[in-house]
């Protein structure tokens, strides 16, 4: 029996076997060989503190805890996966036995997939630049939130995954000046390669004070605050100039101690977006709707414009996989997005 990666519950992972369903007519039997994680969102799950672990969003769009609502557990660690066929249905039609292909599924070393599910991997792409498809998909969104466009000088706060694809399609956009922030040395070292103008390390600066010295007191024109860290927003805040925009794509949790809504953001007639990448495009880019949105993501990463060589650290097989994922929440100084090879 093949085996999987899962949250058994919060902060205790189990890599265990599992039982692959019988392949029905229009599936595919794909053997994985390299997949890679979503470290902001499932954080909240290896933790237990998200929202959505004690309640959900209702009819009405409204946030409900539910205290009788059945655990989430045992949850299946991982984001985007490449593998080759291995089995196909009797009435596939799209994919062959021995072709590479990719697709939304966690760390497991056999998967069971609709063949609709599953896309083509281009022969001039590497694995890694394959799973950097989700975090661009993102760092996206908060482009076109944001509304970044030529000379506009961007902040992009938390320079993981996100942050750094937001880095460089600022610089695509036409950004003469991109600040990364963020605490890690490592990061900003990456970030400042693939584009970033200034990084600062907001554990020993004040971010907002030093970029508006930096920009004559002005501020920059839109600030992406990806970490989803509440202290980041409020510096974000900061950062911004009058009128300008922030744009959050980080996922918080918990209170919100440390905004302060009336000191900056309220004297500074800001606007503040939450983002939502691809999942809720249409109300606000209507004709980014579709797949128009991933295939552009994905083909500014196939044409190396967007760049994840050295992005995707570290790579373990997947018998550490556990102990990397551990090891990660735990001293992040290190790593960006973890990748797994099988």
């Amino acid at each position: 029996m093949p085996f999987e990666l899962v949250i058994a519950e919060p902060y205790k992972l189990d890599i265990r076997e599992y039982e692959e369903p019988p392949l029905s007519d229009n599936h595919v039997r794909v053997k994985s060989e390299f997949s890679s994680s979503k470290h902001g969102t499932e954080r909240g799950f290896y933790r237990g503190t998200a929202a959505l672990t004690r309640g959900h969003m209702n009819q009405s769009h409204i946030y409900v805890q539910d205290d009788t609502k059945k655990s989430i557990y045992p949850y299946l660690l991982g984001n985007l996966t490449v593998g080759r066929v291995i089995e196909t249905g009797r009435k596939v039609t799209k994919w062959k036995i021995g072709e590479r292909v990719f697709f939304y599924g966690g760390f497991r070393q056999i998967h069971t997939v609709s063949e609709n599910e599953l896309k083509s991997v281009p022969e001039d792409m590497s694995a890694e630049g394959i799973v950097y498809l989700d975090p661009a998909k993102y760092a996206f969104g908060g482009i076109l939130d944001g509304g970044v466009r030529l000379g506009f000088r961007v902040a992009v706060f938390g320079l993981g995954a996100i942050g750094q694809m937001a880095v460089q399609m600022a610089r695509l956009s036409g950004a003469l000046e991109v600040f990364g922030i963020d605490p890690y040395e490592f990061r900003r070292k990456m970030a400042e390669r693939y584009g970033a103008t200034k990084t600062l390390n907001p554990l020993s600066c004040d971010v907002g004070k030093t970029i508006k010295e930096a920009t004559s007191g002005e501020g920059v024109d839109v600030s992406i605050e990806v970490s989803g860290i509440v202290s980041a927003l409020q510096q974000a805040i900061r950062t911004t100039m009058r009128g300008g925009k922030i744009v959050t794509v980080g996922l918080y949790e918990g209170k919100a101690t440390d905004l302060h809504l009336d000191e900056d953001w309220h004297r500074n007639q800001q606007v503040m977006i939450a983002s939502q990448g691809p999942n809720f495009p249409s109300h606000v880019h209507p004709y980014w709707a579709g797949p128009r949105w991933e295939n552009t993501v994905f083909e500014l990463l196939r044409r190396n414009w967007l760049k994840s060589d050295g992005l995707v650290c570290p790579i373990v097989p997947f018998d550490k996989s556990a102990q990397a994922y551990k090891e990660i929440d735990e001293n992040p100084s290190n790593s960006i997005k973890l990748g797994v090879k099988y």
